[in-house]
């Protein structure tokens, strides 16, 4: 049979217009999506992409076709296309209702920040608090929060409690500044709680 004939870098490259390469449309999906994956095993990101481009000219591109096209763009240091092709994964999860994996939207974030958009990363951070919520992902969205050099000094407070409710609070400085902050605006029961979770003693006020 043709198929057993040839390997799966031959067949990306086959006439699929001729009567042998159309012969079953149902399989050919299928065929494209086996490939793409193939080429990713190997290596070869030229191949893989074009791949995920042939499953995309069959019909309606499946969101795992949409995740191995950003890791063949990966694969081929093309990052904007790494972010196209992960930003359309998030429109399709978005439209069926569903979530975006962590994974992909992990690389689309480190993509983003090394091409310095911060507020696609931001964008992306805060899809990741959203759907995978991790004390990591709000202190980093929380440090960028308070970073602004136009945001109200009345707010810190609110950003550092937002923290500790998260599990953020990334270190000694941060518990002291929310206790210090706490005192100030007439909360000194909050204060000591805080303490008492961090296990500082209340010494060190």
């Amino acid at each position: 049979f043709f198929f057993k004939q040839k390997t799966a870098y031959e067949i990306v490259d086959c006439d699929w217009s001729s009567d042998v390469c159309s012969s079953d449309l149902a399989e050919r999906p299928g065929l494209w999506l086996a490939m793409a994956q193939s080429a990713l095993r190997g290596g070869d990101g030229a191949a893989a992409l074009r791949a995920t481009r042939g499953h995309q000219a069959e019909g309606p591109t499946e969101p795992k076709v949409l995740l191995l096209q950003a890791q063949a763009q990966a694969l081929l240091k093309n990052p904007a296309g790494v972010v196209q092709s992960l930003q359309a994964l998030v429109q399709a999860d978005e439209a069926a209702g569903r979530a975006t994996a962590e994974p992909p939207l992990k690389l689309l974030a480190a993509t983003q920040l090394q091409q310095g958009d911060e507020r696609g990363y931001r964008q992306t951070l805060e899809r990741l608090v959203r759907q995978h919520p991790a004390p990591a992902y709000w202190a980093d969205l929380i440090a960028r929060w308070r970073a602004q050099p136009d945001l109200p000094a009345t707010l810190h407070l609110d950003a550092l409690r937002l923290a500790r409710r998260a599990g953020a609070l990334e270190d000694r400085l941060e518990v002291l500044e929310l206790v210090q902050l706490a005192v100030q605006a007439g909360q000194p029961a909050e204060a000591l709680a805080v303490l008492d979770e961090a296990e500082i003693g209340r010494a060190h006020v």
